[in-house]
């Protein structure tokens, strides 16, 4: 008996240290720049680009990129990003985007409901000035989970401001779809 008790110890042990995810604390890439530059090294673990500045593809890549099983925050804290060409689609698990620059200590996936109440009027607005698609959660290869999209204002994007491509449960709130900041109708 006492055996089989140290062997599920074991076990048990063994399973939490292959598991970082379930240990590690949410990490938070702060959009900086309303550019439109790569990330200068994706995966490790800073959204930095060539000019030191964090920009939303950037931050996307970096989030995409690193292997930590952390939770991501992208934290817009800037006013209006144009998107000149596609994002790279969101292909990973628990990443949360919130226009209004509010970061989060708890994993998207929370029963806990959206992450902040949608403020008056969003905070930071995307402006297709070329890219088809705003933002994209998933592709033909990826199905990432607990992905949340809050309080962006996205016009401009004539196939879609926001595809969810077979992601399981995205959450999407406090948005202004074909508006502007200002909540001017535009496409």
């Amino acid at each position: 008996m006492r055996i089989r008790l140290i062997s599920l110890a074991i076990t048990l042990l063994a399973t939490l240290a292959l598991a970082p995810g379930a240990w590690a604390a949410p990490t938070t890439f702060t959009v900086d720049s309303t550019g439109d530059a790569v990330d200068a090294s994706p995966g490790n673990g800073f959204c930095a680009t060539a000019g030191a500045v964090c920009t939303l593809r950037a931050a996307i890549q970096e989030s995409n990129a690193t292997a930590s099983g952390a939770p991501y925050t992208i934290a817009l804290n800037v006013s209006q990003i144009s998107v000149p060409t596609a994002l790279p689609p969101i292909t990973r698990d628990d990443v949360f985007i919130d226009g209004c620059g509010v970061t989060r200590s708890d994993v998207p996936t929370t029963d806990a409901g959206p992450p902040n109440d949608p403020v008056d009027g969003n905070c930071v607005g995307l402006i297709g000035t070329g890219a088809q698609i705003g933002l994209q959660v998933g592709d033909a290869s990826s199905d990432p989970a607990g992905v949340a999209i809050y309080n962006l204002a996205m016009t401009n994007f004539p196939g879609a401001a926001i595809r969810v491509w077979g992601a399981d449960a995205t959450r999407i709130g406090g948005n202004l779809l074909g508006r502007r900041i200002n909540g001017q109708n535009e496409g």
